[in-house]
């Protein structure tokens, strides 16, 4: 397997040669990964697979169902028994509910293994244009830092989906004197100026990677699919 760099920079292989690619998303000295990679031991060396391009696809409609309908979208990547890739996605219908559920119900429907494994990864969105009254405010959400939620049900590295807007990256509290502000109520919103696409990694611990560009990631990230193994070279 070869590990990159989030900055695209080849770090290390691990000598297997199976095709599979690797994201080092904290540490890119070649002698630590090495050294986690000899004891089995990733504990403080937060990795993930490079999602293939079939995944980036499905990221590609899960931005596109969460600005269409302000609801969350939820995939699972993994291996089935012979190694192949396995993705099972769902799309909410609902503001503020996440699949989760159906997301994994349609991964072990495709064939997927228990464990989403050292190369697999859940995903899910936040999108932007939905917001809910807490203590008489409007809460935006869509930014891609991980809840409270989020964390407590991640096993491994978790992805959020989300999105940027006015150059920030941060959860806002919105003025909107015009909607009803009841308790716990989900709206529709779609905050002024550009909303961007961003992509984030977080663990049971908090943010491993803070939000960034999605669409540099997802050009990276078909570039190095595109690449043969080191080891094989």
């Amino acid at each position: 397997m070869d590990y990159y760099s989030l900055g695209g920079r080849y770090i290390t292989n691990d000598g297997i040669a199976n095709g599979v690619k690797m994201y080092s998303l904290k540490i890119t000295s070649a002698a630590k990964l090495e050294a986690a990679i000899k004891s089995n031991d990733f504990t403080n060396v937060p990795i993930i697979g490079v999602p293939s391009n079939n995944a980036l696809y499905t990221f590609d409609a899960m931005y596109s169902h969460a600005l269409s309908t302000g609801a969350e979208s939820e995939m699972n990547s993994g291996r089935n028994s012979s190694g192949g890739e396995v993705i099972g996605v769902a799309h909410g219908t609902q503001l503020g509910l996440g699949p989760s559920t159906e997301a994994w119900a349609a991964y072990k429907e495709n064939g997927g293994s228990e464990d989403l494994g050292r190369f697999g990864f859940n995903a899910h969105t936040h999108p932007i244009n939905v917001m809910k009254i807490v203590n008489g405010e409007g809460y935006a959400f869509g930014v891609g830092i991980s809840s409270g939620a989020d964390r407590s049900g991640i096993v491994g590295i978790g992805i959020i989906l989300g999105f940027s807007y006015n150059s920030s990256l941060e959860e806002g509290v919105m003025d909107l004197p015009s909607i009803d502000r009841n308790p716990g109520i989900w709206h529709r919103y779609f905050p002024a100026g550009k909303v961007e696409r961003t992509i984030s990694f977080y663990n049971h611990n908090g943010t491993v990677v803070l939000p960034r560009n999605y669409k540099d990631f997802k050009k990276l990230s078909e570039k190095i699919n595109a690449q043969s193994d080191h080891s094989a070279r």
